[in-house]
């Protein structure tokens, strides 16, 4: 298992409950995350295991730990999709 960890060639600002990417590699991308996406991508620094990550998420949201792990992983993989995570992803746990 891994820890996720974001990518260094992004710069976000957190506006609110909503935080904003931008990707300035190509095209100069921008992506929008919804509280809980920013919420997310804040535990994405390297230092925590998807299990702190669920942990965390499971306790401020209130949400059982399948939906936890479900809406973790589909924005995990979002996130590698988009390269938005550092391709080494942090230290194993």
């Amino acid at each position: 298992m891994t820890n996720p960890k974001r990518a260094q060639h992004l710069s976000w600002r957190k506006l609110g409950e909503h935080t904003v990417i931008l990707d300035s590699r190509v095209n100069q991308e921008v992506h929008h995350l919804n509280e809980v996406g920013a919420y997310l991508w804040e535990l994405c620094t390297g230092e925590n295991s998807l299990s702190d990550i669920k942990n965390n998420l499971v306790s401020d949201f209130d949400i059982d730990e399948g939906t936890a792990d479900k809406d973790i992983m589909y924005f995990l993989d979002e996130l590698r999709t988009k390269s938005l995570l550092d391709t080494a992803e942090g230290t194993n746990e």
